[in-house]
């Protein structure tokens, strides 16, 4: 399935015979932003602050540093943190 905007796909890291490789696990539709619930601006800052990593990883590369980023969600249990 060609990744779409409205697409998400899910990995699974596969290993046989000490051969690792990546298989599509499931796909399903991404949940509009405007459905999630939050402060005022809250969102617009994620976005922000997720292109402009996405943008950096040369920077990350070469300061030596992982390229990763993770947010915590912290709320009570059943209020979507997970969805």
């Amino acid at each position: 399935m060609p990744r779409t905007i409205e697409t998400l796909l899910i990995y699974l890291n596969l290993v046989l015979q000490a051969v690792f490789s990546w298989s599509t696990a499931k796909s399903k539709a991404r949940r509009p932003l405007s459905s999630i619930i939050l402060q005022d601006g809250v969102i617009q800052s994620l976005v922000d602050d997720a292109r402009e990593f996405l943008e950096s990883e040369e920077w990350y590369s070469s300061a030596g540093i992982p390229y990763r980023r993770g947010y915590l969600l912290w709320g009570p249990p059943g209020t979507g943190k997970s969805e």
